[in-house]
């Protein structure tokens, strides 16, 4: 259990392992990301939940100055020219964006508190399907071409996943693998991190370190889920996209398996 007094800093730095994995609750400890809306606060406005209805309101007063969700993606806006934008129009700054004199929290945290109601939200319609005895697949999980899923799973060993051409549901689909081991305790970024790797679990790129060139800047990610909340990037879902998308993978996947045949033959 995690003291209040306790720091993760002082945890960390007051052990004598190296390794030490300080105790954080998470989503499948506590059974709800409350605890993580609430200590998302800062001391000026601790009477304001930041959870996902906020951030959404938040969304709208600025929603119609942000760049098209394909520039936004292509571009990665700074988090400063997004500042610079929004108070070139005379907005209040969402909070995600504040720095933290200002009463601002860290984006990686105001993703987390979007996603992590979101996946509660998942958890819970599961619960009901279960005492209903109807078996629903989550939503990243459905594709329009039925077997296919199944195929590539088949082909790859298990090891590639369905394939995702909208970046909202990329974005999702990363966060839900790793949704059980994030703390709902604000924590810094490396100490997110830490903890889904000591799990053994791949990292989502929106929370790599930013010299990583994998890096996706968690700003963008967040702007991308809203974006998506609201429609604007849904257009990467049709048909022919799809198809244009899935050739490029099948593509790859037959070359790569040429390719280890050719330097599995040349070895040998």
């Amino acid at each position: 259990m995690i003291h209040n007094h306790l720091s993760y800093d002082d945890a960390d730095n007051n052990s004598v392992d190296s390794n030490y994995d300080i105790e954080i609750p998470t989503i499948t400890t506590t059974g709800s990301v409350d605890a993580l809306v609430t200590s998302a606060t800062t001391t000026s406005l601790d009477s304001i939940k930041y959870d996902a209805a906020t951030i959404k309101a938040e969304f709208k007063t600025y929603q119609k100055i942000l760049p098209h969700p394909d520039k936004l993606l292509q571009e990665q806006h700074s988090f400063t020219y997004l500042r610079n934008k929004i108070e070139e129009s005379e907005i209040d700054m969402p909070r995600f964006l504040k720095y933290k004199f200002e009463g601002g929290i860290k984006p990686h945290i105001a993703l987390c508190c979007l996603l992590l109601g979101e996946y509660e939200a998942e958890l819970k319609k599961q619960k009901e399907s279960e005492k209903n005895n109807k078996r629903k697949k989550q939503k990243y999980d459905n594709h329009p071409w039925g077997i296919y899923p199944f195929l590539v799973k088949i082909l790859s060993f298990g090891y590639l996943h369905n394939q995702l051409n909208n970046p909202a549901d990329y974005i999702r689909d990363q966060f839900f693998r790793v949704a059980h081991v994030i703390p709902t305790h604000v924590v810094p970024s490396d100490v997110l991190r830490k903890k889904i790797k000591n799990k053994g679990l791949p990292v989502p790129n929106y929370f790599l370190d930013p010299d990583d060139p994998r890096q996706f800047p968690p700003h963008i990610a967040l702007l991308v889920m809203l974006q998506d909340g609201e429609m604007e990037s849904r257009k990467l879902d049709s048909f022919l996209n799809r198809l244009v998308f899935s050739s490029f993978a099948l593509i790859s996947l037959l070359l790569r398996i040429v390719l280890e045949v050719i330097g599995g033959g040349k070895c040998s």
